[in-house]
């Protein structure tokens, strides 16, 4: 292995979402060695100068030759979501100095990465970007200043992760607990957004996310909001 995987980055999985990943880190200029196991597919991007190694992401033998032990990020873009579970677990067993950032399909998905010992922030689902990107531009078309669509999706994002976070715990127990769990986050976002405010003023719960850095709520701000 070369010195340009120094610290690299690994994505295995490169399909409509990997790639876009992948295209993105090498125009900007850092090391990104690709796993695949479509022929086809390694061909194609050996062709186009790709760094790229034929086989199953699960095999340790493959992730040495890629460079596992000098990454400092490996990306998890695998459609088999039972395949990028224990690909999570590989990584954190054998490889534990090596960041994880994991696609998952579907909420569920995202529920078992985290249960598999990945944070909430290291889990992105798969359609979560595209639709929060429209959910700006038909707030936008509602009337909505742009600046102000931003910030509403930006707290609408931090606090489904949250959310996700916590219904990861329960998902697969108690359905009423499921539920009742869910609802509150619902109840929650819509406590969040409804506003007071006088007309043409920001929700101030909604300026204080996009300001800066999350702080610890006073129990004031905490009952303001629904508890969330």
């Amino acid at each position: 292995m070369d010195r340009g995987d120094q610290g690299g980055v690994i994505i295995a999985g490169f399909g409509r979402f990997g790639s876009v990943v992948g295209r993105l880190l090498a125009a900007n200029g850092v090391p990104t060695t690709v796993l695949e196991n479509d022929p086809d597919w390694v061909d194609t991007m050996r062709e186009f100068g790709v760094k790229t190694y034929y086989g199953d992401a699960l095999r340790e033998d493959l992730l040495r030759s890629a460079g596992v032990e000098r990454a400092k990020l490996f990306v998890i873009s695998l459609a088999d979501r039972e395949k990028s579970l224990a690909l999570v677990d590989l990584l954190r067993a054998e490889f534990p100095h090596v960041r994880i950032l994991a696609r998952a399909s579907d909420r569920i998905h995202a529920y078992e990465l985290i249960r598999h010992g990945l944070e909430p922030e290291q889990v992105y689902r798969d359609t979560l970007g595209t639709s929060l990107d429209l959910s700006v531009d038909a707030l936008r078309a509602m009337g909505m200043r742009g600046a102000q669509a931003l910030r509403v999706v930006k707290v609408f994002r931090e606090r489904d992760r949250e959310g996700i976070a916590e219904l990861a715990k329960v998902y697969d127990g108690d359905r009423q607990v499921f539920v009742s769990t869910a609802r509150r986050h619902i109840q929650n976002f819509a406590n969040l957004f409804k506003s007071d405010a006088a007309p043409g003023e920001m929700h101030r719960g909604i300026d204080r996310a996009w300001e800066g850095p999350p702080r610890v709520p006073s129990r004031d701000e905490e009952a303001r909001d629904g508890g969330v």
